[in-house]
């Protein structure tokens, strides 16, 4: 990815099955909205992210899993994963210090 200013990525309703790497250059982001997409995993390099507040994954019926890792998302703020794939929450997310949201409705 090119655009290292980019804020918002909206996916919604994608036939996207994974993200590049590469997303963690994206030093800008703050809202990455995959609602209704394909989207299975997400790549390690997401906890890269400083400045992400936003991860919405609201209704993405194949994501599976967050990364273990996601406690180093200081500035995360709300995640969001209704209607989900996933069954376990990664230990670290207790260490997101702004996550004021976390939508676990209709989750396995």
């Amino acid at each position: 990815m090119s655009d290292e200013k980019l804020k918002v990525i909206d996916l919604l309703g994608s036939h996207i099955e994974t993200m590049p790497e590469d997303i963690g250059n994206l030093k800008e982001l703050e809202t990455l909205c995959l609602q209704n997409s394909k989207i299975k995993e997400l790549p390690k390099s997401i906890v890269k992210l400083d400045k992400l507040v936003v991860l919405d994954l609201w209704r993405a019926l194949s994501f599976e899993r967050l990364p273990q890792n996601i406690g180093e998302m200081k500035n995360l703020e709300a995640i969001k994963v209704e209607g989900t794939q996933i069954e376990i929450l990664p230990e670290s997310i207790g260490d997101c210090e702004s996550l004021k949201v976390l939508d676990l409705k209709g989750t396995n």
